[in-house]
């Protein structure tokens, strides 16, 4: 018998486990089971993936033999924290096959580098993001071929439109010098020495990109966010509006502040590029750093879902399989409508059995699993298989129809077979007996 060839390709559980530990509880929960389908450990192939969020360095190096992680140590590089502590250490990979450095903004300015009694974006600047980048290319990008940096914005802990990062990096931030010194002329234009954070976002009287900012953009690196919000940088949708408030931003107060000072910096950027990043779709992503980057160093956006896929090949890991597995925390109609990771793998299946005239099918493991109505899977997906015969117009979806026709399965941790806090608390050992005890109904499948 002909093994069944198997792509465990999940995310991360957020808050619980991480991709690389959700990929092994699935592939010890497939061995459990005992079928001859299963019998070659060889058939089973194994592959974290990720939005682009905190973990993107542990799942691009678990997948791609050729990427390397790399320690920064801060006693020999400075490095500053969210709050403008000395960080000991951060990381950063490199594939130098293909050229391709890959950073985590969280390393150096993620939300749980902040104590919760302390969060507050008024404070806390990605200073530190920009001396990562900094670091990294210096490091490894000596040589003159071309280098691509896939910046992962997610997870931060800054509302400081990114200008902290661009201060490290050689943008040269102007305030009056009374922002800075109570006795100083407050007419007076000074130099920003410190890391500035998000309080200062108002008195910044001009931004002047210097002669090393410019020279290391137009040169061998390009700069390429992975970034999957659609915000603009301000407004009722923008950053500090809708990011702020789980940062820290919990007060009026403090929301009017930071608006007021990235309606500031947005006119400041307009005036310098003559772009309107005030407006700009998927400006507000970071706190602003999607915006400012997108127009200060020529840098572009991408979706995480996207780039992950890219760079641990993972239509070739689908094209080799029959049966996908694929997971996350939350599995519900957002998953779906936004294309987040699971809905974008199952999305790279229905392609590839178009092209190949396969039949490969998705299973989904998932924390909790919530759709319109308090369905399940099954009940929407029959109710989908329904409509599939109905024109678009009379308000189907033919990509959901679609999604529906290719995940077969969907087996959520809770409620039910766990308790959250079972869930929560002992994440591994849930999502392996999940999938023991739900495995034979996938393999029957493949067996008729």
């Amino acid at each position: 018998m002909t093994p069944l060839r198997v792509l465990i390709a999940t995310d991360t559980f957020k808050g619980s486990v991480p991709s690389p530990a959700v990929c092994s509880a699935i592939k010890r929960g497939l061995l459990d089971a005992g079928s001859p389908l299963l019998q070659s450990d060889v058939a089973i192939r194994v592959c974290p993936i990720s939005d682009g969020g905190a973990g993107l360095i542990d799942v691009v190096c678990a997948a791609v033999p050729a990427m390397k992680r790399v320690r920064i140590d801060g006693q020999l590089t400075p490095l500053f924290g969210p709050l403008g502590e000395h960080l000991h250490s951060v990381y950063y990979a490199v594939n130098h096959e293909q050229h391709e450095l890959v950073i985590e903004m969280a390393q150096a300015a993620g939300l749980p580098l902040v104590p919760e009694p302390l969060r507050n974006p008024l404070n806390t600047s990605s200073f530190g993001v920009g001396q990562l980048i900094d670091a990294a290319i210096r490091r490894e990008t000596k040589d003159a071929e071309h280098w691509t940096v896939y910046l992962g914005i997610g997870g931060s802990s800054t509302n400081d439109g990114g200008l902290g990062a661009l201060q490290a990096l050689g943008l040269d931030v102007f305030v009056p010098s009374s922002h800075i010194d109570d006795d100083a002329d407050s007419k007076e234009e000074v130099r920003l020495e410190r890391p500035l954070v998000g309080r200062d976002l108002r008195h910044v009287t001009r931004l002047e990109p210097s002669a090393q900012f410019n020279q290391r953009f137009q040169g061998n690196v390009k700069i390429v966010l992975i970034c999957d919000v659609d915000n603009p940088f301000v407004g009722p949708r923008g950053a500090t509006r809708i990011y702020g408030p789980q940062k820290g931003a919990t007060t009026d107060a403090i929301l009017e502040e930071l608006e007021s000072g990235m309606n500031h910096v947005a006119g400041l950027i307009h005036n310098l590029t003559h772009i309107d990043v005030a407006n700009m779709t998927g400006a507000g992503g970071a706190g602003g750093m999607s915006g400012s980057f997108a127009c200060l160093t020529g840098a572009e956006w991408r979706c995480g879902a996207d780039v992950v896929a890219g760079l641990v090949n993972l239509h070739q890991l689908v094209l080799d399989a029959d049966l996908i597995i694929t997971g996350e925390g939350s599995f519900d109609s957002q998953t779906l409508h936004h294309k987040k990771t699971a809905a974008k793998l199952a999305e790279l299946v229905v392609q590839v059995n178009k092209a190949t005239g396969g039949h490969r099918r998705v299973a989904v493991v998932c924390g909790r699993a919530q759709f319109e109505g308090g369905l399940n899977w099954n009940e929407t997906r029959a109710a989908r298989k329904l409509e599939s015969g109905v024109d678009v117009q009379d308000g189907v979806d033919e990509e959901s129809v679609l999604l529906h026709d290719v995940i077969h399965w969907v087996c959520p941790l809770t409620p039910g077979a766990f308790t959250v806090q079972e869930a929560m608390t002992n994440g591994s050992l849930c999502i392996e007996k999940v999938v023991s005890s739900e495995v034979h109904v996938w393999l029957e499948a493949f067996a008729t």
